[in-house]
């Protein structure tokens, strides 16, 4: 800054009207401070000599005119990075002065090459922060989420009470810089943001956000405005969330399901055998699939693909819902859902799926229970004979007849488990119970490759109950063996929007495996419709409390329903999940409304 002065007054002093005396000459040689010169002049101060133009205010005009080129040439568009420690305070409690400077000399020593790779450069340390500058947004962007990668990677290598872990913040416009420092308000704000940043959190100012809001692969997420400390203006906070490669909906990454045997009645998987199928050893209510629901299809993929369906029980505790929820999939077609038939005190087909399975009720003893569950463990031989006992005591009970079907299938015989299925829907008493035995004859017809008995089986259940779920979810997966893509294709985007769990499905269902190629493509789309969407409208609820603000300033506080709404709304996008965006949305519409 000093040089300036000082380039800027030698300018001066070469200027013609400099020259004006002898007396100014010799004074100039001097080169007495600026503030000495105007107090000495009295025309500086605009004091009356006698009229016409005044050189010495000339003089100065022109010496301001310089000042401001200078401070022109000095003045830079910049994006500011500014990234901080986080626990270092802590750990240097914990550890000591030695230990604690050497953690934030690692910070530093991970974060500075990322920063000069993408163009950046490292202006100072401020005890556990790091500021760095850049010409663009973009490049300043690239280096915070490379930084944070980098420490993710560093975490998974080290114990735990050695991660590193970061908060960035960036805002970009135009400051002084000189050789090694910038000046100026664009650095006081990103030390602010960075104030409110969670940590591994990435949070961006509104001039950020306007250089990179074009970019697929980014989240930005509208935050509450932040209000500054010294002037309580607000201004707009986004936080970035990145997605690694992004989400590639990928056929080939998935099992092809193929094995030596027939297809299996109660999942429809080739790689074992009816009888030796694991969901018989489930027990109660799925609830796994809809967690599963809520991460990123390429991880579902890659989980599945790892997972040995065909145990009798996951390979890892941990990946329990992955294991679970494949068979919640063909659900309806497993003993367990039998039960719950029995037990049924509705005829509504979707409110006997959410009951619960009580293990105290009237059925419990009685011989057509026992008989199911020795039919569970493979004591088949017992299985069928308290199954005869209960028939005879009870003819008219439907009962028994479908629990025999499940054992004709289970050894192997098809046309018998027919036989009884169809003495059962002679015998039952109310719509459930003859939609329920229907879709099992449906599903032996499906398997075995009888399409278009199949498709009888579907129609006569569609006619007693047009709205039942499973049938027209299962009229689709014939249309898919049968490879009418327009039709499922249309059928399919209707019985996602009126269940959000049916995208899932589709992904994973063996019955889909051979349109695959078509199927992803359609459900790329669906997923990027959905996040635009869910995105949308959390930008349209910030704007709407943000204009509330102007009526109701700080220290007005957002109400806490709505403030938990934004927070679950935030979550479920980061998720980068189909059912997360989907959550999204509706919540952003109900808060509008």
């Amino acid at each position: 800054m000093h040089d300036m002065w000082e380039r800027a007054w030698n300018r001066l002093q070469q200027s013609p009207d400099a020259r004006d005396s002898t007396e100014e000459k010799t004074a100039s040689s001097a080169k007495p401070p600026l503030a000495d010169t105007i107090q000495q002049d009295p025309r500086a101060k605009g004091e009356e000599t006698g009229g016409g133009p005044n050189p010495r205010v000339e003089n100065l005009l022109r010496l301001q005119a310089e000042i401001h080129e200078e401070l022109r040439h000095l003045t830079q568009n910049l994006c500011l990075l500014w990234a901080d420690v986080v626990g270092s305070t802590a750990y240097y409690q914990k550890h000591g002065d030695v230990e604690g400077r050497l953690f934030i000399q690692q910070h530093n020593d991970l974060l500075s090459p990322l920063i000069e790779k993408h163009g950046g450069k490292v202006i100072k340390t401020v005890g556990d922060a790091i500021m760095a500058s850049f010409s663009s947004p973009e490049n300043a962007l690239a280096a915070a989420i490379a930084i944070q990668r980098e420490l993710q990677a560093h975490a998974r290598s080290t114990l735990e009470e050695d991660h590193l872990h970061s908060k960035i913040s960036l805002h970009y416009g135009k400051a002084l810089v000189e050789t090694n420092d910038i000046y100026g308000d664009l650095v006081n704000l990103p030390v602010q943001l960075n104030e409110q940043a969670e940590p591994d959190q990435i949070l961006i100012s509104q001039s950020v956000y306007e250089q990179v809001k074009h970019r697929p692969d980014l989240i930005l997420l509208p935050l509450p405005p932040f209000y500054r400390k010294e002037s309580g203006e607000s201004i707009p906070v986004y936080e970035v969330v990145w997605q690694e490669g992004g989400e590639k909906l990928d056929f080939a990454i998935f099992r092809d399901f193929k094995g030596q045997y027939k297809a299996c009645f109660y999942c429809g998987l080739q790689e074992h055998a009816t009888s030796l199928c694991p969901s018989k050893h489930l027990e109660g209510n799925p609830r796994c699939l809809r967690a599963l629901g809520y991460l990123p299809i390429s991880e579902v993929l890659t989980l599945f693909r790892q997972e040995d369906l065909s145990a009798f029980s996951p390979l890892d505790s941990r990946n329990a819902r992955v294991f679970e929820g494949f068979y919640e999939i063909s659900f309806p077609y497993q003993l367990r859902f039998l039960r719950k038939v029995w037990l049924a005190k509705t005829e509504d087909w979707n409110e006997v799926e959410r009951q619960p399975l009580s293990h105290s009720h009237r059925l419990v003893g009685t011989s057509v229970w026992r008989g199911l569950d020795c039919l569970r463990v493979g004591r088949y031989d017992q299985a069928r004979t308290f199954f005869l006992a209960a028939m005879n005591r009870d003819p008219r009970d439907y009962k028994p007849h479908v629990a025999l079907g499940f054992w004709e299938m289970e050894n192997g015989n098809p046309s018998r488990a027919l036989h009884h299925w169809r003495q059962a829907l002679s015998l039952a008493q109310n719509l459930l119970q003859e939609v329920y035995i229907s879709l099992l004859m449906y599903r032996l017809y499906e398997i075995n490759g009888k399409t278009e008995l199949a498709r009888q089986e579907l129609y006569k259940i569609l006619a007693k109950d047009p709205y039942l779920y499973e049938a027209n979810y299962q009229q689709v997966v014939l249309l898919a063996k049968e490879g009418k893509e327009e039709e499922v294709l249309a059928k399919l985007q209707k019985l996602i929007q009126e269940d959000w769990l049916v995208y899932l499905k589709v992904v994973l269902d063996p019955a889909f495996a051979p349109l695959r190629p078509i199927l992803y493509p359609f459900l790329q789309q669906m997923f990027q419709e959905a996040r635009t969407n869910a995105i949308r409208q959390l930008h349209q609820v910030t704007e709407e409390l943000n204009r509330l603000h102007v009526w109701y300033p700080p220290p007005a506080r957002i109400p806490t329903e709505i403030n938990r709404s934004l927070e679950s709304m935030r979550r479920h996008i980061k998720s980068n999940s189909f059912l997360g965006y989907q959550e999204a949305a509706y919540e952003g519409q109900s808060l509008q409304t």
